[in-house]
C-alpha cells in the first residue's frame, strides 16, 4: 500500500458514503425526519474507513499494479482469494453493489499506475498534508479565541425571562462547546414580543440538542483530511440539516408556519453577522430557501415510496464503498514490509465464514497434506504442462511467498462453472465444496491441479478438477520475484 493508492481510495469510498448520505437525507426529508444523524455519521464513516483500511494494511488490498498502464487491462476481472466462488444465488442488490466495486477498483488501479510518483514526491504530499491541516487548526482556534474575547465585552440581559448576551451585530446565534451561550444582537430588543419569543425558542433548541457541540466535531474531519472535497460539503450538508431539525422542532411546539417563515425572511434581510461554525437563526439565502421548503407539509403515504427507493440507493452506494479496494503500486523495489525472506505471507481476514466456503480456508503456502492428495480413480484430471519447473509441480508442498496470487479472471471461472452446472444439473441434487490445490507458475499459469480434499460427491469433485482449467492468475512474489506456489482453493457448487 502507498499514500497515493490510499489517499486514491479515501477520495471514491468519501464520495460514495457521501452519495448515500445525500439519498438517506432525501427520503428522510420526504417524511419530515430528522436528518442531521445521517450527515454525522457520513463524517464518521468517512474517518473510520480509510483509517481502518489504512490500519489493516494489505489485508485487503487490490492487485498489485505493474508500471506500465497497458498492464492494467489484463486485471479485468479481479478477485481475491479469500474470496469464493459460489453459484446458485440469485441477481441480488449485493451482487449490483460488487460489480461496482469491480469496476471502481479497476479504476482506482488504473489511475495508480498513471501517476507519476515516487518515494520522495510523496514525502512532499506529506509535508503538505500537514501545512494544511496545522494551517486549518490554526485558523478555527484563532477565530475560537477571537470571539471568546469579544464574547467578555457582551452586555448580558435578561429578555422574556431568558439570560442572554447582547453583542453589537453578531447573532442570532448559540455560542460555547459545553455551556453554549444564547447570543442576540442588540437590535433584537426591538422585536415584537411574539417574534421575540420564536427567535429564543429556536436558539433554546439549539442549546438542547447540543448543536454547537456537534458542528464543532463536523469540523475535525476537515482539519484530519482538508484535501477531501466530501468532508467540505458534508459538514455544509449538516450544519443545513441541524437548522431544519430545529426549524421542524420549534414548529411542532404549535408555531405558525406563516409567522415562522416570515421571522427567517426577516432575519435574513436584517443584515446581522452568522456566528462561524456556530447554529443560529440566521442563514445563508442557499440555506435559508432549503429550510422553507422544508417546512412545507409532506404526506407519508406520498413519501414512502420515495423514501424507501432513496434507502435502498443509499445501501447499495454504502455496500459499493465497503467493497471498493486499496489499489497497490510499487514505488520502489523493495522487500515487502514486516515478512522476512523465505517466510509465508500473512493469512488473510479470518471472519471469512466457512458455511460461505472461502477460496481459501488455508490461505499462504500449502503445508503438505497429512496424506497423498486424494483423487478419486473415476476422476480424470487435465493434462498439465509441467515443463520447466521441474519436481516442484508434482506434489503439493511448502512454496513461501510474500505476495499471495490473485485470480485474474473470476468472471470467466464463474461463466464456467455456471455452464458445467447446468450440464450436470439433471443428475446432481445436492451442494458441496471440493478442495483442490494448485500449483501456480512464475507467470500466473496453473501447471498441475490436484483434489486435495473430496466434497464427498464424484460429480463435484469432478466440476471442480474441470474448472480448475479455466483459472489465471496473477503470480505471487516472494519479495520482489515473482514465485511459483502452491495454494488450496475450495471450489462450491451449490444447488438452487
Amino acid at each position: 500500500m502507498t499514500l497515493s493508492g490510499w489517499m486514491l481510495y479515501t477520495l471514491a469510498v468519501t464520495s460514495l458514503v457521501a452519495a448515500a448520505g445525500w439519498f438517506l437525507d432525501r427520503g428522510l426529508g420526504r417524511m419530515s425526519l430528522p436528518s442531521r444523524g445521517v450527515w454525522a455519521g457520513v463524517l464518521l464513516t468517512g474517518v473510520l474507513l480509510p483509517a481502518a483500511m489504512a490500519w489493516s494494511g494489505s489485508a485487503r488490498t487490490g492487485p498489485e499494479v505493474p508500471a506500465p498502464p497497458a498492464a492494467v487491462s489484463e486485471t479485468a476481472a479481479r478477485a481475491e482469494l479469500a474470496r469464493p466462488f459460489y453459484i446458485g444465488a440469485p441477481m441480488t442488490a449485493l451482487s449490483l453493489a460488487e460489480r461496482g466495486a469491480t469496476t471502481l477498483n479497476r479504476g482506482l488501479a488504473g489511475a495508480v499506475a498513471l501517476l507519476p510518483l515516487d518515494a520522495p514526491r510523496e514525502r512532499w504530499i506529506v509535508f503538505g498534508w500537514l501545512a494544511a491541516s496545522l494551517g486549518l487548526l490554526g485558523l478555527h482556534l484563532g477565530g475560537a479565541l477571537r470571539v471568546r474575547r469579544q464574547l467578555r465585552s457582551w452586555l448580558p440581559v435578561r429578555l422574556l425571562g431568558r439570560s442572554v448576551l447582547l453583542s453589537p451585530s453578531l447573532g442570532p446565534a448559540a455560542l460555547g462547546l459545553l455551556r453554549p451561550r444564547i447570543v442576540l444582537p442588540a437590535s433584537s430588543r426591538g422585536l415584537p414580543p411574539d417574534a421575540l419569543e420564536l427567535v429564543l425558542r429556536h436558539e433554546e433548541e439549539h442549546v438542547r440538542a447540543r448543536d454547537p457541540l456537534l458542528l464543532a466535531l463536523g469540523l475535525l474531519p476537515i482539519i484530519a483530511f482538508p484535501w477531501v472535497p466530501a468532508f467540505w460539503w458534508v459538514h455544509r450538508r449538516l450544519r443545513t440539516a441541524i437548522e431544519i431539525d430545529c426549524d421542524r422542532r420549534v414548529l411542532r411546539q404549535g408555531t405558525s408556519l406563516q409567522e415562522y417563515a416570515f421571522l427567517l425572511v426577516r432575519t435574513r434581510l436584517a443584515g446581522g453577522l452568522g456566528a462561524p461554525h456556530a447554529p443560529g437563526l440566521l442563514a445563508t439565502a442557499s440555506i435559508l430557501e432549503r429550510r422553507l421548503r422544508a417546512m412545507r407539509h409532506r404526506s407519508l403515504r406520498r413519501g414512502l415510496p420515495a423514501s424507501l427507493l432513496a434507502g435502498l440507493t443509499a445501501t447499495g452506494l454504502v455496500l459499493t464503498a465497503l467493497g471498493t479496494e486499496i489499489p497497490v503500486a510499487s514505488l520502489d523495489p523493495a522487500p515487502a514490509m514486516g515478512t522476512p525472506t523465505g517466510a509465508p505471507a500473512a493469512d488473510p481476514d479470518p471472519s471469512e465464514s466457512d458455511a460461505t466456503a472461502a477460496i481459501s480456508d488455508e490461505p499462504g503456502p500449502t503445508e503438505p497434506s497429512p496424506q497423498t492428495p486424494r483423487v478419486p480413480d473415476e476422476v480424470e484430471g487435465p493434462e498439465w504442462d509441467a515443463s520447466g519447473v521441474g519436481s516442484l509441480a508434482d506434489l503439493p508442498q511448502f512454496t513461501p511467498f510474500t505476495v499471495a496470487p490473485r485470480v485474474a479472471n473470476r468472471s470467466d471461472v464463474e461463466r464456467e462453472m455456471e455452464r458445467l452446472w447446468q450440464l450436470a444439473l439433471p443428475t446432481v441434487g445436492v451442494s458441496g465444496t471440493a478442495y483442490v490445490q494448485f500449483f501456480i507458475d512464475e507467470t500466473g499459469r496453473v501447471r498441475n491441479a490436484v483434489l486435495d480434499e473430496s466434497s464427498g460427491h464424484d460429480v463435484i469433485d469432478r466440476l471442480a478438477l474441470t474448472v480448475s482449467q479455466v483459472f489465471r492468475f496473477q503470480p505471487a512474489r516472494n519479495q520482489d520475484r515473482p514465485a511459483p506456489v502452491w495454494v488450496r482453493i475450495p471450489i462450491t457448487f451449490a444447488h438452487r
